[in-house]
């Protein structure tokens, strides 16, 4: 996994990953933003520790499947 992970950082930015990793967060209940391939945070001013394994949950979630997902469309 962290070897595909690192392969996913040296993809060219028109390939959609961040967007994708943006996506599949969305669907298990985070917002976050892509600039680029770059998956930007905002979490709230007040956050309780539940939230925050939240947040962690659906970035490992969302990078997991977008690593399935580049492997299909063989962009690794």
């Amino acid at each position: 996994m962290l070897d595909a992970f690192h392969r996913l950082r040296i993809m060219a930015p028109g390939d959609g990953v961040g967007p994708h990793v943006v996506a599949i967060m969305q669907d298990h209940g985070v917002i976050t933003r892509a600039t680029g391939d770059t998956i930007a945070f905002s979490p709230p001013l007040i956050i309780e520790a539940d939230d925050i394994h939240l947040i962690l949950a659906a970035a490992k979630w969302g990078l997991d499947e977008t690593v399935d997902w580049a492997q299909r469309e063989n962009l690794l």
